[in-house]
C-alpha cells in the first residue's frame, strides 16, 4: 500500500526553495529534494516531471510571496519615492534568489520549460506594472506626482527599469530616482 504524504507538493517545493537559498540553484536537483524532504524520487516525479516543472513552480511561489509583500506594503502610507524604493529593494531580493537566471528564458533546459517561463514571467510582470499603477495613481490623486504620461505608460516604463535595474546593476537606484521626480 503507498504511503500517503500530506501536503507533499508544499513538502517538496519548501524543500527545493531550502535548497536554493542554501546551496544555490545548481545544486537543486530532483535526487536533492528526494533526500531533502525524505520522498521517494518517483514520487518528487509525479509531482514535477522535469526539473524545469519544479523551478516554474519555484518560480510562481517566490513571485507569489513577493506580490503579497509588495500588497502589505502599499496598504500602509509611504510617500512615492520611499515605496517605490521600497518595492525595488524587495524585487532585487527575490530577483536574486535566483541569481537573476530565473527572469532570464534561456535558462530553462527544454522548448517547454522555456515557454512555460515566458509566459509566466509576462503573467507576472504585468501583475507588478499594476501594482506599480496603484502606486502611481495613488499618489497622482494626493498631488505628489504629476505623471506628464499615463499611469499605466509611466508604470511600465518604472516596472522594465526596475527589473532592468535589478538585473544588470548599470546605474544606480538613486539615478533612476532623479530621473523620475524630474518626469514626474
Amino acid at each position: 500500500m503507498a504511503k500517503i504524504i500530506p501536503n507533499a507538493r508544499e513538502h517538496i517545493l519548501n524543500t527545493a526553495k531550502a535548497i536554493v537559498s542554501t546551496q544555490g540553484i545548481d545544486a537543486l536537483n530532483m535526487r536533492s529534494v528526494s533526500h531533502g524532504c525524505g520522498i521517494a524520487l518517483g514520487t518528487i516525479y509525479n509531482y514535477f516531471p522535469t526539473k524545469a516543472d519544479l523551478l516554474v513552480e519555484l518560480m510562481a511561489s517566490y513571485w507569489d510571496d513577493f506580490f503579497i509583500k509588495v500588497e502589505e506594503y502599499l496598504q500602509e502610507e509611504h510617500d512615492f519615492y520611499t515605496a517605490l524604493r521600497c518595492i525595488f529593494n524587495l524585487q532585487s531580493q527575490y530577483v536574486n534568489a535566483f541569481r537573476v537566471e530565473w527572469l532570464v528564458p534561456s535558462f530553462y533546459q527544454t522548448p517547454k520549460g522555456v515557454q512555460k517561463g515566458v509566459i509566466l514571467e509576462q503573467r507576472y510582470l504585468q501583475r507588478f506594472t499594476q501594482q506599480i499603477e496603484s502606486l502611481i495613481t495613488k499618489a497622482h490623486k494626493a498631488g505628489y506626482i504629476f505623471p506628464k504620461r499615463s499611469e499605466q505608460d509611466t508604470a511600465q516604463f518604472i516596472q522594465f527599469n526596475l527589473v532592468s535595474l535589478s538585473r544588470q546593476h548599470t546605474i544606480s537606484y538613486d539615478l533612476f530616482e532623479d530621473f523620475l521626480r524630474e518626469l514626474l
